[in-house]
Order: structure tokens, then C-alpha cells, then sequence
């Protein structure tokens, strides 16, 4: 967890992901008290209402009514809908200080590991040496990120998913629960690795591959070309 200057997170997000990011702030603030968690930016709940305890601060457009020293952690990886979500945070233009990686106090992450900002890890988490997790990534509890590993923006790994050395997951990819994926093996842009599956080689963008091995058992719709 990223402490030097910092005492206040804001959660992009609720019920799912939000809360499960939520409490690995309020582990984190276990070991450092300064540590705070302000409440929830959310679009379906009232500002003033709570979820599970935590208070609702307003909608997502609503951070920038927020102080300065509040960072920013956007919980809001959903399969099939990742391109729409991912773009609507992009279009809050939110200026890059303003991220916050939100790192479980039993998360291991070798030094020369990387991980962006706006990137959740979760407890029992490995990533191991010279690993590269780009910006507003999930790693979910237990899941293995090998040496070498690169994972692009708002990639999501699901819980005790398994990414062998040299592995690429690429921009807004999803890797369901306790998929596995063979070392050098890429995993195109905005594709669903669906739970369980083992991965044996490479995944074309906005593809859904399932099984063992694992095949292509779906599409994606990939984002309209712009005018």
C-alpha cells in the first residue's frame, strides 16, 4: 500500500469489486493507522446512503468536488462490459496523481516487480520478479503473476488464476477463477478467459476461450470505428 503523503482513498464502485477492494484498505490500515477510506463514488446509489457500512460520497462524476489529497481507486472489472466501463473512466479525465494503487497487507510482490497505479492486489497475491502490472489492473486473492509477466490497462485476474512466465495479458483482458495460462502465451486485448480453463496458447482480442485446453467458445463485440 502506498502510504508517504497519502491517508485518504476514494473507491470507484460498490457492491463486488469495491467492497473487496475496500477491505484491503482497511487491512492496510491495521499496520498504518493514517491510512483512511473516505467511501464509494457510485452512479445507482444515493450520496449519503451506505453500502455494507460505507458511505456513499457521490456519483463517479462527483470526484471532483472531492479534496485534493483524496486519491482515487476505480473497483469496477466486470466481464462482456469491460470496454464500456473502462471508457466511461477514461472519460472522467482524472489527472494521474490522483491514482492510487491499493496493495493487501498479505499481497507478496517482489521488488522489482511494477505495479501501476489504480491497481488493486489482493491478499495472498504473488507477483514475482520483473513483473509489469500496468494501471487500474485487478489481481483477486491467490491468483500467481510469474516473472516476466506483463498485464495492460484495467486487465483483470481472477482468484487463484495462474499466469506462467512471460505471459501477456493484454488491455482490459478478463482471466476468470483458477484459469491457467501457459508461459509466452498472449491473451489479446478485451478477451474472457472463463473460469477453470487452461490456456495453451494465444487468445485473439475480444475472444471468449473456455476448457481444457482451452477454445474458443465466444466473441466479443469490439468498440464501433469513430466517424
Amino acid at each position: 500500500m502506498k502510504t508517504k503523503d497519502i491517508d485518504r482513498i476514494a473507491i470507484f464502485g460498490g457492491e463486488g469489486s469495491g467492497l473487496i477492494a475496500a477491505d484491503a484498505v482497511r487491512a492496510g490500515a491495521s499496520n498504518h493507522p493514517e491510512l483512511s477510506l473516505e467511501g464509494f463514488l457510485n452512479d445507482l446509489v444515493e450520496p449519503g446512503s451506505e453500502i455494507s457500512g460505507i458511505p456513499v460520497l457521490g456519483c463517479f462524476t462527483d470526484w471532483v468536488r472531492l479534496t485534493p489529497d483524496i486519491r482515487l481507486l476505480a473497483a469496477i472489472h466486470k466481464p462482456k462490459t469491460a470496454i464500456e466501463r473502462f471508457s466511461y473512466i477514461r472519460s472522467l479525465d482524472v489527472p494521474d496523481e490522483r491514482w492510487i494503487s491499493v496493495r493487501h497487507p498479505f499481497a507478496s510482490i517482489a521488488d522489482s516487480a511494477r505495479i501501476g497505479d489504480g491497481s488493486y492486489v489482493g491478499p495472498f497475491v504473488s507477483v514475482m520478479p520483473d513483473a509489469v502490472v500496468e494501471r487500474h489492473c485487478s489481481l483477486r486473492g491467490g491468483c500467481y503473476v510469474s516473472h516476466d509477466v506483463r498485464l495492460g490497462e484495467f486487465a483483470f485476474v481472477g482468484p487463484n488464476a495462474v499466469l506462467s512466465g512471460r505471459s501477456v495479458v493484454e488491455t482490459g483482458a478478463h482471466i476468470g477463477p483458477g484459469a491457467q495460462i501457459r508461459e509466452e502465451t498472449v491473451i489479446g486485448e478485451y478477451s474472457l478467459v472463463t473460469m477453470g480453463a487452461v490456456v495453451t496458447k494465444d487468445v485473439a482480442p475480444f475472444t471468449v476461450v473456455g476448457g481444457n485446453p482451452a477454445r474458443a467458445i465466444g466473441e466479443l463485440k469490439p468498440p464501433e470505428p469513430a466517424n
